[in-house]
């Protein structure tokens, strides 16, 4: 029989800030006009939100936020994913690789004894499934293993944050 928490709608068990990033991927995919949200959209919003422990956790490993950001932006501006005609799309899909980074993420939570789905499980689902924001992270020198050394080591200072309430 399941439990209460496998009866609760995905979401449910995201923190505000990873609900607010994923709400800020799908936000620009509409700006861009385009038909879809990927793992980019995801990790550029993740790299501009405020408070992050995202941008804390890059900064630790000494990536230039800026010139990530401007890489992402590059990626996400590309004419041929875009829309031809311009015009808006009123269903916009999550790409295969974008839910498998969001079905991941809720399996890392889990592995870390975490009782919600953070920012950081979303940064270390990215590095856990082949994308283009891997890619990308990787260019950077951003690996999986890295970044949950220093998220570790966040953790034992400050302790476990995402076993807050959402």
């Amino acid at each position: 029989m399941p439990t209460p928490k496998e009866n609760q709608p995905p979401f449910n068990r995201f923190t505000a800030k990873a609900r607010e990033a994923i709400r800020d991927a799908h936000r620009m995919a509409v700006e861009r006009q385009e038909d879809h949200v990927n793992p980019q959209h995801l990790l550029s919003a993740l790299i501009q939100q405020d408070d992050s422990i995202v941008i804390s956790l890059l900064q630790k490993l000494d990536v230039d936020i800026s010139q990530l950001s401007n890489e992402l932006a590059s990626t996400l501006s590309d004419p041929k994913e875009s829309l031809q005609d311009g015009s808006p799309s009123y269903q916009i899909y999550l790409t295969p690789e974008l839910a498998k980074t969001l079905e991941a993420s809720t399996r890392i939570a889990q592995n870390m004894d975490d009782e919600y789905v953070s920012t950081e499980h979303l940064l270390l689902s990215v590095l856990s499934n082949d994308s283009d924001a891997k890619k990308i992270l990787t260019k950077f020198g951003i690996k999986k293993s890295k970044v949950k050394n220093v998220l570790d080591d966040l953790r034992d200072n400050k302790g476990k944050p995402a076993q807050r309430t959402p």
